[in-house]
């Protein structure tokens, strides 16, 4: 019996799929994309095996160039499509607009938070939608910080996903989720 090869580009929507898989199995996903679990498998870790001889294994991730931080981001978390090019071309306020739709991120804000003012004014200036409530003025948004945790504001709600603080990349990965 013949071994079926699959082009490049089926390989590589079934990396990104089995690579934002969230709860799902890995026997599942092949099962969707009708290849056998260990066919995933190898092609799974041949990718890693691949993308990590191209990441720095001496240097910590701080000091990691924008694109070798772009390879350990498209590796970890999958991102392809117009979130992954905005990425590479250097704008992450483009990156998370081009995946964000009304509705999708909440900003639960406390009126003295620096940080909160900081994200308000960087989600604002790069024209990302979001809504935004203040714990100190609105009962149903400290419920709504409390439910989640409490730890801190700015507490970001990405598609109901809690993210303490203000990280930019955290709020890209989230959104690329889904």
């Amino acid at each position: 019996m013949q071994k079926l090869r699959r082009p490049p580009e089926f390989i590589e929507q079934a990396l990104s799929k089995a690579r934002q898989r969230g709860s799902r199995t890995l026997k599942e996903e092949a099962a969707e994309l009708n290849v056998s679990v260990h066919t995933l498998k190898g092609w799974l870790q041949e990718s890693r095996s691949s993308k990590a001889s191209s990441l720095p294994q001496s240097l910590p991730g701080g000091q990691w160039s924008a694109r070798e931080r772009l390879l350990a981001l498209q590796e970890s978390h999958g991102l392809s499509g117009e979130a992954l090019q905005a990425w590479q071309s250097g704008g992450q306020g483009e990156a998370v607009r081009a995946v964000a739709r009304p509705g999708d991120i909440r900003m639960l804000s406390s009126l003295s938070c620096v940080y909160c003012t900081r994200a308000r004014a960087w989600m604002t200036e790069q024209r990302v939608p979001f809504t935004e409530c203040f714990i100190e003025q609105d009962p149903a948004c400290a419920a709504e910080f409390h439910a989640h945790g409490g730890r801190g504001t700015p507490t970001m709600l990405v598609h109901g996903q809690a993210i303490t603080g203000f990280d930019r990349q955290q709020v890209l990965v989230a959104m690329s989720a889904d």
